[in-house]
């Protein structure tokens, strides 16, 4: 579907829609934060009420240094894209971590106790970050894996300022100032590429860079970045095939489950932040598909993995990644809260955490009273 014609379906689907695909509410973020304040006083579920019971404070965080500007992280994997891990690029990816575990523990603390000192940590935390231009200085060519993390924790921080920005006693310039940051930072990871032929321009990273173009097009109010967000969306429901898989997140061998659910976990949360906004893309349909397909595709195969044999005869890699409680999975709790599908009634055992998606997506997502799962 052409971008223009994404526009005009979206408008007559969306009322009282003037412009079509404009951020409404730059307060919007990707749930109601006072009204799931108000809900979660009432918490029942237990993997809720663990959760809450395990909050983490911004301010008890490691201190998130910016990376040099000269940093280089070589691949995640030794060889290709999967097999070994390389120790080194995750030891040199530290800082990316640690501020966006920061930037998670305050918007975790402020949704559940409204505390304005998360908040205002979260925005200290990230202000040396604005005021270093982190993010900005890297070539995707030359330097590929600052290029991915820079567009995970695009998304992740964007997410998390998100939850924190309607705090009205923050500081207003510090606030502007690190959304203005993740803006322009959001801008350079769409304006990176490492070629039409590289996988990168169509697989999971696409769709990262699109979560990370809709979270700061949200939270900044950039309806260029919003729309970009929402058209890669859209180029990623086109990718879904007849059984519902993303083609080239099956071509990564043992880890082929693992990066269908990774592919998921943006496009969930691209779809949610519409959603904030008035837009239901979870209905979008590209070639007789849904993100619906590619759901019920991971959840068929986490029940039998064999069906992915279909696309390699590698064994899948499904424990501890695709266990429940486990990061690539965080995205189920919102899908769940849409859509009770019968398919994951299994998968809520634990609680969910994933900094990239601004922390306890069960803080978030998960229902307020539920009956913990039979045995």
């Amino acid at each position: 579907m052409k971008l223009a014609v994404l526009f005009l379906s979206l408008l007559a689907a969306a009322a009282n829609a003037a412009t079509p695909l404009t951020v409404r509410d730059p307060n919007a973020s990707f749930l109601d934060v006072r009204a799931r304040r108000q809900a979660l006083k009432n918490a029942q579920t237990p993997r809720l009420r663990e959760a809450i019971a395990n909050l983490k404070s911004c301010s008890g965080a490691p201190v998130p240094t910016p990376p040099a500007k000269d940093l280089r992280i070589p691949s995640r994997y030794k060889s290709g894209g999967h097999g070994e891990l390389n120790p080194l690029e995750h030891t040199l990816s530290e800082p990316f971590y640690h501020v966006q575990d920061a930037a998670s523990f305050g918007a975790n603390q402020y949704l559940v106790t409204g505390d304005p000192k998360e908040a205002a940590c979260v925005i200290n935390d990230l202000l040396p970050w604005a005021q270093a231009k982190a993010l900005l200085d890297y070539d995707a060519k030359d330097n590929p894996q600052v290029w991915y993390q820079s567009a995970w924790t695009v998304a992740s921080l964007s997410l998390s300022v998100s939850v924190i920005r309607a705090e009205p006693t923050l500081n207003i310039q510090d606030r502007d100032r690190v959304i203005a940051w993740l803006r322009e930072a959001a801008h350079k990871v769409l304006s990176e590429s490492r070629g039409p032929r590289s996988g990168t321009s169509r697989n999971n990273h696409f769709f990262w860079r699109g979560l990370a173009a809709t979270a700061a097009g949200v939270i900044s109010n950039d309806n260029e970045l919003f729309q970009q967000g929402i058209r890669i969306y859209d180029e990623a429901i086109s990718e879904i095939d007849a059984r519902g898989a993303f083609p080239l997140e099956m071509e990564r061998h043992e880890l082929s489950m693992h990066y269908q659910a990774f592919a998921l976990e943006a496009l969930v949360m691209i779809a949610e932040l519409a959603s904030r906004q008035g837009y239901n893309i979870f209905a979008l349909e590209e070639n007789h598909h849904r993100l619906g397909d590619a759901v019920a595709f991971m959840a068929k195969a986490i029940a039998d993995p064999s069906i992915v044999k279909a696309y390699t005869s590698d064994a899948q890699q499904t424990s501890p990644d695709l266990d429940p409680g486990r990061e690539l999975l965080s995205w189920t709790e919102f899908w769940n809260a849409h859509f009770h599908d019968p398919a994951w009634k299994d998968a809520f055992a634990k609680p969910y955490s994933s900094a990239r998606l601004a922390g306890s997506t069960t803080l978030y997502a998960a229902p307020i009273d539920e009956n913990p799962p039979s045995k």
